[in-house]
């Protein structure tokens, strides 16, 4: 294989490794922090998404939520937490 087909290889299997331990890392840190503020959530497809209090759709692996009403798109465990966290009227801190 070419050089550039070694890197492009490289670089997917470098995508794949990234969004498996995004989704191990987001998925405990996520739950921990809707189940320790008593928000409820449901998760699907074997835990690679997130329903959350019916208003939030979050992908762990890349890092992606959407909420439902706005239609508003974002990326990031930290973002989707303040976001929850404002809406809830919950410390941001």
């Amino acid at each position: 294989m070419s050089d550039i087909g070694d890197g492009f290889k490289m670089l997917k299997e470098h995508s794949r490794e990234k969004r498996k331990a995004n989704l191990e890392w987001s998925t405990v840190k996520v739950e921990e922090f809707l189940k320790k503020n008593n928000i409820n959530y449901e998760i699907k497809n074997d835990g690679q998404h997130f329903i959350i209090d019916n208003e939030w759709d979050y992908w762990p692996s890349g890092g992606l939520f959407i909420n439902r009403k706005s239609q508003k798109k974002s990326r990031g465990m930290n973002n989707l937490i303040s976001a929850i966290k404002k809406a809830k009227g919950l410390n941001v801190h």
